[in-house]
């Protein structure tokens, strides 16, 4: 969607991807899109159907990643876009940044370990080096567990933003005010 009048053009667009089929908690916020928007953002949001055959979490997640980057491609994407993920749609980013380009990394509550998402059987943990703007967002009690379990939550390289809730105006603002500090 691009922005209706802003103040300003963005021109890092915003790539949200979602499975809502996969897991209903990764469908994006509604009113994050719209702030986003206001500020001039253009944002894609794309919701991945599941595949028709089960596989095994490395061959889904492998599938998720196809699915992104054809889905960017096809939206023209001119630039690496920031990824944006919720939920279990997490570990559709991290696999994606894992070997594609993007700006930045925001991953909003996401699984403390991948074995905390919907999957049937074992992923590995990612190993992605963390070189590039990374946000987890979270809040307290999450960020408490994602401190103890995930990989991210201990680097010094990533951001941690603590918001009350995941799903009101107060997150969104906390990750374009992150945005502000990275100039985005």
């Amino acid at each position: 969607m691009q922005p209706p009048k802003a103040p300003r053009f963005a021109p890092t667009p915003l790539a949200f991807v979602c499975s809502s089929a996969w897991d209903p908690a990764s469908a994006p916020i509604a009113s994050h899109i719209q702030h986003f928007l206001s500020l001039g953002y253009t944002c894609l949001t794309v919701d991945i159907a599941l595949p028709d055959a089960s596989m095994h979490p490395t061959e889904l997640m492998q599938y998720f990643d196809s699915e992104f980057n054809s889905a960017l491609k096809e939206a023209r994407v001119a630039m690496s876009p920031v990824i944006l993920a919720r939920a279990s749609a997490s570990l559709i980013a991290q696999t994606y940044i894992s070997s594609h380009p993007g700006q930045s990394l925001i991953l909003i509550s996401p699984p403390s370990c991948n074995a905390g998402a919907p999957l049937e059987g074992h992923l590995p943990e990612f190993d992605f080096e963390p070189l590039f703007p990374i946000a987890l967002v979270a809040t307290a009690s999450e960020m408490q567990v994602l401190k103890q379990r995930h990989r991210l939550a201990d680097d010094d390289n990533v951001d941690l933003l603590q918001v009350q809730s995941v799903e009101n105006e107060e997150a969104a603002i906390k990750i374009s005010e992150w945005f502000d500090e990275l100039g985005i």
